[in-house]
């Protein structure tokens, strides 16, 4: 670890910055994280209070860091979500590959009985495709001929999880959840801080809370395992530790997931798909088939397992939405200038600083920013300084 804050400068009363082109490289050994916790009482209340003050701008950060109730259909959004048309049937879809839809249908709930059905593009002109967890309005009629049922209509999203890809062209994951659960992993693929944050930086445009699973704990440093926990609880994220292999952590895990609909993201090898099947047989369910791959060695990534996004329902009010696993993580829809709001322990401190609200948290005086000044006494956890950093100095196009 010998990006972004320097240790040497900091004494000094200077940051480091990483400058633009530096790669961004974070290794699983060195790691450094800032012992400071914020109090989880106060981080909420201040971000409440920013919000007020901005007049309800950005993401309801708020919403992250409070109790989120699941999405529940309101008696209008039945009565929509209904139709006097016999041909018409409402759905949500759980599975959208490129060539492939699959639409289970609200009557077919109790056998659970997919359907498979053609997506039309309702937008022409935005181009823009179905994605898991949307609700949808399936025509029946149009498979009376022989044909494949087909999807008339997207109905409205109450949020959607997204990520940008090489080109800054969005790449929606799932919709109408109601947390995402981020899977990260020791050994091989190692804890990478830098992908986590700008993960949970999705999460936080996304408005729903994050789960952070720290899997393959056996394989952990534990001084290591116990700051990364730390620095991740005091940015009010609830953290649970498992290994998919030793079958540590699943109950808790499946307490933290049920009566919830929720996206499961994770690297490649980070063991979304073990988790699961870990998960199966204590809800009473069988074994999905999600062709787990091993961790390939020369690159020490894994192999792409998951390659279109699939809702399961494991049993037990437990749905999840598995999806593909990248390399690295590009958030869609970012803001410099509002970037640290993304970051609810800034929120905590920015009323603080000199500048207040306008401060960038970068160019001004350490002295000045209650945040650069914290990473200079170790009070704010300096790896998510760095991703803070990097985030600033990259094209989001």
């Amino acid at each position: 670890w010998t990006q972004g804050c320097d240790p040497a400068s900091l004494a000094g009363g200077a940051i480091r910055r990483p400058q633009l082109g530096e790669p961004p490289h974070v290794n699983d050994g060195g790691i450094l994280h800032g012992a400071g916790s914020i109090d989880a009482g106060a981080m909420h209340a201040a971000a409440l209070a920013s919000r007020k003050r901005r007049g309800g701008w950005g993401p309801p950060l708020a919403r992250c860091m409070s109790t989120h109730e699941p999405f529940r259909r309101t008696a209008e959004e039945a009565a929509a979500d209904s139709t006097t048309d016999p041909e018409l049937q409402a759905g949500t879809v759980i599975y959208m590959g490129a060539r492939q839809c699959y639409v289970l249908l609200d009557e077919d709930k109790g056998a659970a009985r997919l359907s498979n059905v053609i997506p039309k593009v309702l937008d022409q002109k935005r181009g823009e495709k179905m994605v898991v967890g949307d609700r949808v309005s399936v025509l029946i009629g149009a498979a009376r001929d022989g044909s494949v049922p087909r999807v008339v209509e997207r109905h409205t999203r109450r949020n959607v999880f997204v990520r940008a890809d090489a080109d800054a062209i969005p790449k929606n994951l799932a919709a109408n959840i109601d947390q995402v659960a981020v899977c990260t992993s020791f050994g091989s693929p190692g804890f990478s801080s830098l992908v986590s944050d700008r993960v949970l930086a999705a999460v936080a445009l996304c408005g729903v809370p994050a789960v952070m699973i720290l899997n393959k704990i056996d394989l952990a440093n534990p001084e290591q395992l116990e700051k990364i926990e730390a620095t991740y609880r005091g940015a009010g994220v609830t953290v649970i530790r498992t290994s998919a292999t030793e079958g540590l952590g699943i109950e808790e895990l499946i307490t933290s997931l049920r009566g919830k609909r929720s996206a499961l993201y994770g690297v490649s090898g980070a063991g979304k798909s073990s988790l699961i099947n870990a998960m199966v047989p204590k809800l009473g369910g069988q074994k999905i088939d999600l062709r787990t791959g091993e961790v390939s060695r020369s690159m020490k990534f894994g192999r792409h397992t998951t390659s279109a996004s699939t809702m399961y329902d494991l049993g037990g009010d437990v749905t999840v939405i598995d999806t593909p696993g990248v390399r690295s993580f590009i958030p869609y829809g970012l803001s410099r200038v509002r970037l640290w709001e993304l970051f609810p322990e800034m929120v905590a401190l920015a009323d603080t600083c000199k500048a207040k609200q306008k401060c960038t948290h970068m160019n001004e005086a350490v002295d000045h920013c209650a945040i650069m000044s914290g990473v200079r006494d170790g009070t704010f956890p300096e790896s998510r300084y760095t991703s803070y950093a990097h985030m600033m100095l990259e094209d989001y196009r």
